[in-house]
């Protein structure tokens, strides 16, 4: 006699549930993503402790049909996807039928909806006693409620957690999908309190602000990049408000909440030296590509995707973030050397370099305002000239500007020196206190990233630097990555290399030998840490050792020099430790301390 059963249809959705309703939250994110895909344009999610005892998503989208009904219960019966093949490139976020087969099977479920083009509506309820359907009145749309959420199973009940900890992990999961889709309007009310209304008017800045308040959308800037095949776009948050933690991160691919290492990774190395370490980006970022170059049906919760190009995304994520910096990064900038690079002006390290190089290489240098994108917008109602407003500063903040202006720093007096470690200058409007070294070391480490693409400096006689063998080889196969960073040379005999240029913020100084041996160190280290990062590392070494010392005696001239630097170039704020640089006393601050 065989052992093998085949289970009933109630038995196998219940199974189904654990993979797809674990808790409310997942129940309510399937819902109103069903919500979505049905073109409505106001979800309301509404729920009672914790959605354990009721949650109910109510929807003016396209309704369902009286002869669809029935068939809203059935697993894997959806309107999404008819064949195998419509598998690639979906665009809806729903497609494997069993969000509301898995839900009916563990809460009682009700769907009362009317059609966009039925006279009359419908209810359909389900329980342990079995389906009812008959005539309900109700407005287009559809209203699905789900009261006792594992009543049925007393076992999976029992390891929810308390009410209060339920609703917490419900509200971002709204939060998410609202900021997915700022031309929805959402609302949610938990335990009878209305917890947030967003606009939907489809500014993403008022929904970020509806849903966080004024003090946090105000650390957001915006971000922007479009390559070929992958654009990007969204809020990050400033340098100055990092966040102790990740859960501010928030990546969105084609309308879809996403969890992906490959994303987090590139957002955190565009931060990299500009937060300190062990403080994390915040972040809402869109990513929209081609639907035929991921897989979204690699998760049961649909959370994690899987990509056809991983670097295409990192560097298009990468980019976006450092040019909401106005670096003007493209992705040959990450890895790629210029065919040609033009020789730059001899100058002293120790007198600071007086042209301002960055990434995007001799920059504009801009009015000093440090509060430039920072600037609080406020929440406004949809208008259309209200969204042109909003547009427009939003693009100003965003566009950098890429040409020479000789002078152009703006007016400051040399206050003085304190401790032989902080420099002292006022604007019209501020008292900014300075660290000289954090401020040297940053100009000194835009400068060596900056000789990958336009700056290096020969030699009139080569320098051997002799190595082991594994850093020699090392050398000799990454060459291409050392001409990057400004350098050239030649073997010179067994184990030796002969220098020829060196970096140009590194020439006259210790260091243009000290990093070239602390990179080929970094090519020679079999670690799984990408060597691009390992040599990023040695950079940091190397400008913190080439930089002016704390306590060291520094001539007028040269503090005034850094001020101007410091003053005209906004990507100056945090040393490549992540460090802050800088601090400023705000003159009304001051007045309102004495009472002025």
């Amino acid at each position: 006699m065989g052992i093998i059963n085949t289970l009933d249809t109630q038995t196998s959705n219940m199974i189904a549930a654990g993979e797809v309703v674990d808790r409310p939250a997942s129940a309510l994110k399937e819902l109103i993503e069903n919500s979505i895909d049905a073109g409505a344009t106001k979800i309301t999610a509404e729920i009672k402790g914790g959605g354990i005892l009721m949650m109910r998503v109510t929807d003016n989208g396209v309704g369902i049909s009286r002869e669809d009904m029935p068939k809203t219960i059935l697993r894997h019966a959806t309107s999404k996807i008819k064949t195998a093949s419509d598998l690639d490139g979906v665009l809806t976020l729903g497609f494997r039928g069993e969000a509301l087969a898995a839900l009916s099977s563990v809460a009682k479920t009700e769907i009362i909806s009317k059609h966009i083009e039925a006279d009359e509506g419908y209810r359909l309820y389900c329980d342990e006693n079995g389906v009812e359907l008959d005539e309900h009145p109700s407005p287009r749309g559809t209203a699905i409620t789900a009261r006792e959420l594992f009543y049925n199973q007393p076992a999976r009940r029992k390891f929810l957690k308390k009410d209060v900890s339920e609703t917490a992990a419900c509200v971002p999961v709204v939060e998410k999908l609202a900021l997915a889709h700022p031309e929805i309007s959402f609302t949610l009310i938990t335990d009878g309190e209305k917890r947030f209304v967003t606009s939907g008017d489809g500014d993403l800045y008022n929904t970020i602000y509806a849903l966080y308040g004024k003090e946090t959308a105000k650390t957001f800037i915006p971000a922007e990049y479009e390559s070929d095949k992958v654009k990007v776009y969204g809020y990050v948050s400033s340098p100055e408000y990092p966040r102790g933690s990740r859960r501010g991160q928030v990546f969105l691919l084609n309308g879809r909440c996403v969890q992906n290492k490959t994303m987090q990774a590139a957002l955190e190395r565009g931060f990299e030296s500009y937060i300190p370490r062990g403080k994390y980006p915040a972040c809402v970022l869109n990513i929209q590509i081609d639907p035929l170059s991921v897989d979204v049906n690699v998760h049961p919760a649909k959370l994690e995707v899987k990509f056809a190009d991983e670097r295409k995304i990192f560097e298009s994520v990468y980019c976006c973030v450092r040019n909401a910096f106005s670096l003007n990064v493209t992705e040959e900038d990450i890895f790629v050397q210029t065919e040609a690079p033009s020789p730059a002006p001899v100058f002293n390290t120790r007198s600071v370099a007086k042209q301002p190089l960055t990434h995007a290489g001799v920059i504009k240098a801009t009015p000093f305002r440090y509060e430039t994108q920072q600037e609080t917008r406020e929440y406004t109602p949809f208008t259309p000239e209200a969204v042109t407003e909003e547009q427009s500063a939003a693009a100003y903040v965003a566009s950098p500007v890429q040409e020479i202006i000789e002078d152009t720093a703006p007016s400051f007096t040399y206050v003085g020196e304190l401790w032989n470690t902080y420099v002292a200058v006022t604007t019209e409007d501020s008292f900014i206190l300075f660290d000289k070294h954090a401020v040297h070391e940053r100009i000194v480490y835009e400068q060596i990233r900056n000789s990958r693409k336009n700056y290096s400096q020969e030699l009139l006689t080569g320098v051997p630097v002799t190595l082991n063998s594994e850093e020699f080889a090392a050398a000799l196969e990454n060459r291409s990555l050392f001409e990057q960073y400004g350098y050239s040379f030649e073997e010179f005999g067994a184990d030796t290399l002969l220098i020829r240029a060196v970096p140009s913020a590194l020439f006259g100084t210790k260091q243009e030998t000290g990093l070239f041996t602390e990179l080929c160190a970094a090519a020679a280290e079999g670690t799984a840490v990408p060597l691009t990062e390992r040599c990023e590392k040695a950079v940091y070494t190397a400008a913190c050792k080439a930089a002016v010392r704390a306590k060291e005696h520094t001539t007028r001239e040269e503090n005034e020099e850094l001020a101007k630097q410091l003053l005209s170039r906004p990507e100056i704020r945090y040393c490549p430790h992540g460090r802050p640089v800088m601090h400023i006393y705000e003159k009304r601050e001051i007045n309102k301390f004495f009472d002025r």
